[in-house]
Parts: structure tokens; sequence; C-alpha cells
């Protein structure tokens, strides 16, 4: 016996190999990574999803914000909030990383968890 082809047996398989390439072309997980880690190799990680640790710290004019450790190793924060509660504490921060000579390291931040003082390394 021949059967007419399954339309639908053929869209179901495009549908699930459409789904695995997508998933396929997501960011994956962030990498964590040390503020010495990205002040000393940043173009290893532009355009990557990293998380990393640091006090935040704020300048007024014009407003911006960023995180540091203990040897001033700096990365601008780029974040659609107000972060002033948090300024002077330790933070986490994960999103993504950029880095331009003529603009710095920064990173376009997805999230930032506040941390007790004690879990900022």
């Amino acid at each position: 016996m021949i059967r007419k082809p399954d339309r639908y047996r053929h869209t179901s398989v495009l549908l699930a190999v459409v789904s695995l390439a997508v998933v396929g072309c997501g960011d994956g997980p962030a990498t964590t990574a040390t503020l010495a880690e990205l002040a000393a190799d940043p173009r290893a990680y532009t355009g990557r999803q990293v998380r990393v640790f640091g006090v935040l710290r704020t300048y007024p004019d014009p407003q911006h914000y960023w995180i540091e450790d203990a040897q001033l190793n700096r990365v601008e924060v780029e974040f659609h909030e107000v972060l002033d509660p948090w300024v002077g504490q330790p933070v986490q921060v994960q999103g993504r990383f950029s880095y331009q000579l003529s603009a710095g390291r920064r990173i376009a931040v997805d999230r930032l968890d506040p941390l007790p003082r004690r879990e900022a390394p």
C-alpha cells in the first residue's frame, strides 16, 4: 500500500529542527570572571555574558555607576533602574560585557543582586 505524504509530520519535524536551532543560538550560561580578569584581557570577554562581583560606586555629573575591586579594577554598569540604595555595597552583576578603546569596559546589566558584605570577594 502506498500512503500519501503526511504534511503534518513534515511540519512537526521542521518545527523540532527550528526549535533546536533557536535553543542552540542562546547566550548560554554566564561566565564567572573577576574584575581583574576583565581588565587584563577585555577583548576575550567582549560580547559574552559574564557574572562578576564588586562594590558599586557612582559619580553624579554625569550620573554613572561602576563596580570595582580592592585593586581599583573597574567596569561601568549600564542598568535602567536607580542604583543609589546599593552604592558602597558589594553586588553581583550579570550581563553582556563590552569593551571599546574609546568607551572602556561596560556591562549591560541583566541582573544586579546586592550581597552581604561577607560574600563579596
